[in-house]
């Protein structure tokens, strides 16, 4: 039986800049790397279990005028839950020499001055290692509590977590979104389909400007600039849903947005990687 074609997205024009507004940088942070197979990217490689590594990329924003930071993601962690070497007894291979908190170290804005960490989803390669951000408000997409555990993905962590309402509010191609800060500098996309509670951001960059991190909407460049190659069913719990969610990252990506994945390789052979900023490239360059 084939799978029904996703919805087209129709599209509601963000709301415009705030008088005076604040605009975020964006840094791309590598923590890590895992391999993934064929079959994990698209559908038309079912059963191909030959491997690709792929970086596991987190994101710094960073408040221009305040000067607060927050993290989208935080990639893969050195050390496992349990104490093992992260990757030991695993399905895909892992190499994690700097995780976030390491990477952040290298630039002038260390972990304790990350103030607030926004997680796609729960999967364990975005997690990463909470323990090196004490004084961060972490936060989960809709959903996403009931895949809490008691020790994972954040044991013993002190700072609250807040799972997110998202309310229906048309934002781009996306039917539901909040303006996180209430300050029109991240919005808060609801992104469902891969896995419960799983979200993608848009950050304001600039005059009428945004950045889209899209987590795990799709795997590969080639799913979001195309729709010849679809994802597939075994790497997304709700395929047919994660595919129409998909076609709004698609729509984005069409009208000139910078859209960046977390497992995105050609992003850093052609990006400024942390501590430089994305602010100064343009949407054409990154699409």
């Amino acid at each position: 039986m084939s799978t029904p074609s996703p919805t087209p997205p129709t599209w509601t024009a963000p709301p415009p800049d705030l008088p005076n507004q604040s605009f975020l940088t964006v840094s791309i942070i590598p923590a890590g790397y895992l391999d993934l197979f064929e079959e994990d990217f698209f559908a038309d490689q079912a059963g191909n279990q030959s491997t690709r590594s792929v970086p596991s990329l987190a994101f710094l924003l960073r408040n221009d005028t305040t000067g607060e930071n927050v993290m989208f993601d935080l990639g893969l962690r050195k050390v496992r839950w349990g104490g093992e070497t992260c990757g030991d007894g695993m399905r895909v291979n892992l190499k994690v020499e700097k995780d976030a908190a390491d990477v952040l170290r290298t630039g002038d804005v260390k972990p304790e001055d990350v103030q607030k960490i926004v997680f796609s989803h729960l999967h364990w390669d975005h997690v990463g290692d909470v323990s090196s951000f004490p004084q961060a408000h972490l936060y989960i997409g809709p959903g996403a509590s009931p895949r809490l555990k008691p020790n994972f993905p954040f044991p013993s962590h002190p700072s609250p977590i807040t799972e997110l309402t998202i309310p229906p509010s048309p934002f781009g191609a996306f039917t539901h979104s909040l303006d996180l800060f209430s300050n029109g500098t991240l919005y808060i996309l609801d992104a469902p389909g891969h896995f419960p509670g799983h979200i993608v951001a848009a950050a304001r960059v600039g005059p009428g400007t945004f950045v889209l991190l899209g987590g795990d909407c799709c795997h590969c460049r080639e799913s979001y600039t195309t729709s010849v190659r679809q994802i597939p069913e075994c790497n997304h719990e709700d395929v047919v849903v994660a595919r129409e969610t998909l076609g709004r990252v698609r729509e984005h990506g069409k009208r000139g947005w910078c859209a960046l994945l977390a497992h995105e390789t050609e992003r850093l052979g052609e990006c400024p990687i942390y501590p430089e900023v994305l602010r100064e490239f343009s949407a054409v360059n990154l699409a």
